[in-house]
């Protein structure tokens, strides 16, 4: 049975609303336009990773005039669809200490400041000895952190590699590091002086990142790497079967395949420490409208396809798909070959890493999901903006999913004072929370 998130629920009254050919022409061609006037520049509307000319615009929106031409495929398609795409960008509000006192976590939790003034740090690995790697995404570096004297806070950091364009996805196996850039995945091992050494490229293989070039790693209890490799585009379908999809090989290299497809973005994943099997949350396309498609959690399994970009949810066609996948005679016959979500969160939240927490210290959370939800940028009212937790029974299924770390977005929705992104747990059961904007990273550590 598939959940909906509690911040879901809300969201699925406005599913009834459609599209107009006038919410088209003014939703989807002056998408651009609206988001270069507010500052920023958008991912494209469909899979150009270069600025759309005005005929690129006319181009990508032939197939949905080609709707408008049959009245029956208006009805079939469009019956789910919502408003217009709407755009709400969140300004950054400039780090200061006092945010951690501004952050919202459960009775009995406290927040700090476990250090600051970092470059885009996105993924955190934990190491036997209390290390914390972290990657930096932009600078194309990877810090070694440590609270040496347990005073709560990391000690100054230490670069254990630099170089590495696009690093982001870190794993252990072992004595072995791994990380992954965009096309590459590299394998180290960590000096005396926290620094990686025998540092050497296990793989060239992984296709070009296009729209969504963060790669993530974890090793599965079969010994396998697994690597979420996300799709090239917004919304038009993979290019290769190595586009969109989950992808795993051996420790040395070799080995490579495709593990399970329509997977447009999953980045945060893991294995249950139950049964083993692979959770992970999948970011759905953009440019809908306010509430669809939903943000899934998915249980991924070999050979199964996951509807990206035809479908997502609870096998439900995306509004806007006109093809028809090869083999298929409709959408929704391929719709019913997919495998569908467990449970849904608000749309445009952007998960993006995950952890099954071990129970130290916390007894009560053992076996629980903690995902970040860095935040929406073409969402209004703004949704993501924090740290969730998913509560599974003791037979591995989830439950419910509820707020853990609040308080990121300004309460009038405007601004946000960080947007988390990486998460890790200590030894003592405190968790670590990332803000890839304003470089800081959180500790949330129960008081009792």
């Amino acid at each position: 049975m598939m959940l909906l998130s509690h911040d879901s629920k809300s969201r699925c009254h406005s599913f009834g609303k459609r599209f107009t050919r006038t919410g088209v022409d003014q939703g989807a061609i002056s998408i651009l336009e609206r988001r270069k006037a507010s500052g920023s520049e958008p991912p494209p509307y469909f899979h150009q990773s270069s600025p759309m000319t005005p005929m690129d615009r006319r181009l990508s929106l032939l197939p949905l005039f080609a709707l408008f031409a049959s009245a029956s495929a208006q009805e079939s398609i469009f019956k789910e669809t919502t408003a217009r795409p709407t755009f709400l960008n969140p300004a950054k509000v400039e780090f200061n200490d006092g945010f951690a006192g501004r952050l919202k976590a459960p009775r009995g939790f406290k927040v700090s400041v476990w250090t600051k003034g970092l470059n885009n740090p996105r993924i955190m690995l934990p190491l036997p000895d209390g290390t914390i790697l972290v990657s930096l995404n932009g600078p194309g570096q990877i810090l070694a952190l440590k609270d040496a004297n347990g005073d709560g806070m990391a000690d100054a950091p230490v670069i254990a590699v630099d170089g590495k364009a696009g690093v982001h996805g870190l794993a252990r196996k072992g004595d072995d590091i791994y990380f992954a850039t965009v096309t590459e995945v590299w394998t180290a091992r960590m000096g005396p002086d926290m620094r990686l050494k025998d540092v050497r490229k296990l793989t060239g293989m992984l296709p070009e990142g296009g729209q969504h070039a963060r790669r993530t790693l974890a090793f599965g209890p079969d010994g396998k790497l697994y690597i979420g490799v996300g799709s090239r585009t917004n919304d038009r379908p993979a290019a290769q079967p190595e586009d969109a999809c989950l992808m795993r090989m051996n420790p040395d290299g070799s080995g490579l395949e495709v593990f399970a497809k329509g997977l447009r973005n999953t980045m945060g994943f893991g294995f249950s420490p139950i049964d083993g099997k692979i959770w992970g949350f999948d970011h759905g396309s953009d440019y809908r409208g306010n509430d669809i498609p939903a943000e899934e959690l998915n249980m991924i399994e070999e050979g199964k396809h996951y509807g990206w970009p035809y479908v997502w949810g609870q096998q439900k066609v995306d509004p806007l798909m006109y093809q028809v996948p090869k083999g298929f005679k409709s959408l929704e016959e391929f719709a019913a070959s997919t495998a569908p979500s467990q449970m849904l969160f608000t749309a445009h939240s952007a998960p993006i890493a995950m952890l099954f927490h071990s129970g130290a210290g916390w007894a009560e959370a053992k076996n629980d999901i903690f995902v970040t939800f860095r935040g929406s940028w073409n969402r209004d009212p703004a949704s993501g903006y924090k740290v969730m937790r998913v509560r599974f029974d003791a037979m591995g299924k989830p439950m419910k999913s509820e707020d853990f770390l609040t308080g990121f977005l300004t309460p009038d929705g405007k601004s946000y004072l960080g947007r988390p992104a990486g998460i890790a747990q200590l030894a003592d059961g405190s968790i670590l929370v990332g803000d890839d904007t304003n470089g800081a990273i959180y500790r949330v550590a129960p008081t009792g």
